[in-house]
C-alpha cells in the first residue's frame, strides 16, 4: 500500500502560514477548494500517512466528507494533540489496562497499545460505522494485536443511542449503549483498569455514569477527558453534572495547548 509523502509535504509547505488561524471553520468554501484539490491529486487508492510517527489508512474515495475531512486535517498538521500525547507516554505504563472510550480512526489506541506491550490491554469504543471501520483498520496496520476494537457507546445502561448525541454532530447513527463497568465486568473479567482516555462529544454526563463503579475500584486511575460545556449542552446534558461528578473521584488540572475556544482537556488524577 502506498504511503503519501510528496503531496502531504507540498500542502503542508503551502498551507503552514495558515495554521492555528481556524480559516477553515470561518471560511468553509476554504475546505472546499482543498477538498477538491486533495481529491485530484491524491492517490486514488487506499494510501498510509504517517501521523506522530505510525501509520493510518486513508480512502481518498471516502465518501462521509466530515470522516474525509478529519483525515485530510491529520494529513496536513502530521500530529495530533502533542501534549495530551505526551503526558500519556508519560503517565501510562507497560501492561496497563486501558481505555479508549471515543476512539475514532485509533490515534491514541495505537499510541496506547504500543506503551501497554504485550502484557497490556485497550479496550477501544467507537459507535459510528465510519470511526469503526478505520478503527479496525489501523489497528491491524500496526499489528495492535492487543487493541479490543468495540463498535458500541458509552452510556449509563444498556439501550440504543444515537451518536454522537450533540445536536452540531453531523450524520448522527444509531449504536448500541453500553454501560461500561457492567460490560467490561460481564465480558472481559475486568474491574478495575489504569487509564482512561474519554472525548465523545457531548455524552460524557451518561458515559461517566456508567463509568462510575469502574471508577470507583480504580485507585490508581488516571483519566484525560474532554470538557467541552457546549457539545455536552447541545446534547441536552448538564455541564456542571459532569464537571461534579470528574471532581468527585478527581484532582483536575488543565492540560495545557491542545484545546480550543471554550473546550480543553482534563487531567483527572485519582483523590
Amino acid at each position: 500500500m502506498k504511503i503519501l509523502n510528496l503531496h502531504t509535504t507540498i500542502f503542508r509547505v503551502f498551507l503552514a502560514p495558515f495554521r492555528g488561524l481556524g480559516l477553515g471553520k470561518k471560511y468553509r468554501f476554504l475546505w472546499t477548494i482543498y477538498d477538491a484539490v486533495f481529491r485530484i491529486f491524491a492517490p486514488k487508492k487506499p494510501f498510509v500517512f504517517q501521523l506522530n510517527n505510525y501509520n493510518f489508512w486513508m480512502n481518498p474515495n471516502e465518501k462521509v466528507k466530515h470522516v474525509r475531512t478529519w483525515l485530510q486535517n491529520y494529513i496536513l498538521q502530521g500530529e495530533y494533540e502533542p501534549d495530551t500525547t505526551k503526558l500519556i507516554e508519560k503517565i501510562v505504563k507497560k501492561g496497563d489496562t486501558v481505555i479508549d472510550i471515543g476512539a475514532s480512526i485509533g490515534y491514541f489506541s495505537i499510541n496506547l497499545s504500543k506503551i501497554v506491550g504485550e502484557g497490556g490491554k485497550v479496550f477501544s469504543f467507537e459507535p459510528t460505522r465510519e470511526g469503526f471501520r478505520y478503527l479496525c483498520e489501523n489497528k491491524n496496520l500496526n499489528d495492535c494485536k492487543n487493541i479490543y476494537p468495540l463498535n458500541l457507546a458509552a452510556w449509563d445502561k444498556n439501550e440504543i443511542v444515537k451518536m454522537p448525541k450533540s445536536d452540531f454532530a453531523i450524520n448522527a447513527q444509531w449504536a448500541n449503549g453500553v454501560n461500561i463497568s457492567d460490560f467490561l465486568k460481564n465480558n472481559y473479567n475486568i474491574e478495575e483498569v489504569n487509564f482512561i482516555k474519554m472525548d465523545i462529544d457531548g455524552a460524557e454526563p451518561w458515559a461517566i455514569k456508567g463509568l462510575a463503579d469502574l471508577i470507583e475500584k480504580s485507585k490508581n486511575l488516571t483519566m484525560i477527558c474532554e470538557y467541552y460545556p457546549k457539545y455536552i449542552q447541545a446534547s441536552n446534558g448538564d455541564p456542571k453534572f459532569f464537571h461534579d461528578m470528574l471532581e468527585k473521584f478527581f484532582h483536575l488540572e488543565k492540560i495545557d495547548g491542545d484545546y480550543g475556544d471554550g473546550y480543553w482537556n482534563y487531567l483527572c488524577t485519582r483523590k
